[in-house]
């Protein structure tokens, strides 16, 4: 069988991988991409893009941006619907084939290879290399990044899926008539407290609107049921669906294994997706650029071994995940609540922006909360019960 050697070779050209290759092959190492898709492909997801994440983006996308987003519509059991507003935009929309095609394409342009329609059967790990199996041919590589989402067999090979568990969302493409256009324009629409765990969500494109929903997986029998009973709640007529697909939502519940000596696994194929809003993009690109960094850092003699990436991700990634689930959980015991108050309060508002352009983040959400932080772990427990209790009540009823 024929092999070829490589630097790193990275399984998946998505956002994590695509990134990855671009700071590796900028710095001038052999870099080969294997993707089992054809470019531009189709990709469910709402497209939305914070601008924390533009900012890990070390080129120029504008060619890709479909919509700028001032404003956000909230509404809590199709019901009490507000709209708070921004005068500087909180985040940009794309479609992920083109956004995906840009990423791939900036790094082919440093250097990086690439092919499609390549689908890995395993590995095989030595002491200092990694052989990559396809069905026709053999490569070989110093490290490997697994990039190839939920389902990754970059994961499943060197047992670095433990502790993540799965979601399940719907997105679709709908195209409506002209006359709603300014409906949508610079807004995007969320629904939340209607649906246990999970909300609704509408993101304006170029020509068209991308609606979904998401939730846990264990309510999925309920999940078109919402879907629907949202789209006519945005009383919009004659829409035409250009497209309707599920979807698999990983996320991480605990710390584990995210490297195996030689191979690491990034985004999606690490579960790096927040829990509470189910926004993934940011956590593909922030977990490709250390991926890519451990290695060049290993590989340049500034370290003497590769461990570091499970170390770094816990620290700047996967411990603000974590953190999420407990702010989900108080969330879920008193949506309306919340719901009100971020109608009402300005402050509130304003932390929601700078959640979305990263100024905040989770873990500073018990710090925030000053004189009542003692009140904090026992929310928790509180929510946390009631969340139990209310799934059960959820799953045994009528939607």
């Amino acid at each position: 069988m024929d092999s070829r050697f490589y630097d790193v070779i990275i399984v998946g050209a998505g956002p994590a991988g695509s990134l990855a290759a671009y700071h590796l092959a900028e710095r001038g190492y052999r870099v080969m991409i294997l993707e089992k898709d054809f470019f531009p492909r189709y990709k469910p997801c709402g497209g939305g893009l914070t601008y924390r994440t533009l900012n890990l983006i070390p080129f120029d996308i504008e060619s890709v941006i479909d919509s700028r987003i001032y404003r956000f519509r909230f509404s809590h059991r199709f019901k009490y619907e507000f709209i708070r507003s921004s005068k500087e935009p909180l985040m940009v929309c794309t479609m992920r084939d083109k956004f995906d095609m840009l990423l791939l394409n900036k790094a082919k342009e440093k250097g990086a290879e690439c092919i499609h329609g390549v689908r890995v059967t395993g590995f095989t790990e030595t002491f200092d290399q990694v052989l990559v199996h396809t069905e026709e041919i053999e490569y070989a590589a110093s490290f490997v990044i697994g990039a190839d989402g939920v389902n990754s067999i970059t994961a499943k090979s060197f047992n670095l899926n433990e502790n993540i568990k799965k979601g399940i969302g719907i997105e679709s493409e709908i195209r409506v008539p002209e006359k709603y256009t300014d409906q949508f324009r610079e807004t995007v629409y969320l629904d939340w407290g209607t649906f246990m765990e999970g909300y609704a969500w509408v993101f304006p494109k170029r020509d068209h609107l991308s609606i979904g929903v998401g939730g846990p997986i264990s309510l999925a029998r309920h999940l078109k049921t919402y879907f629907f009973r949202f789209l006519e709640s945005l009383q919009v007529s004659d829409v035409e669906i250009l497209s309707f697909r599920t979807f698999p939502i990983p996320y991480r519940t605990g710390f584990s294994r995210v490297q195996a000596s030689r191979v690491l696994v990034v985004g999606d194929a690490a579960g790096l997706t927040d829990p509470l809003t189910g926004e993934g993009i940011y956590y593909a690109l922030k977990s490709g650029k250390i991926a890519s960094s451990v290695i060049m850092e290993f590989l340049e003699g500034i370290t003497n071994h590769p461990y570091q990436y499970r170390q770094r991700l816990e620290n700047e990634i996967s411990t603000e995940l974590l953190a999420a689930f407990p702010i989900k959980r108080i969330f879920n015991t008193v949506p309306l609540l919340i719901h009100h108050q971020l109608r009402k309060s300005d402050r509130l508002w304003r932390g929601f922006c700078k959640v979305l352009t990263g100024q905040v983040n989770y873990l500073d959400f018990k710090e925030r909360m000053g004189k009542y932080h003692l009140l904090w772990k026992p929310m928790i427990i509180t929510a946390k019960l009631i969340e139990s209790l209310r799934k059960a009540n959820y799953k045994a009823r009528k939607f």
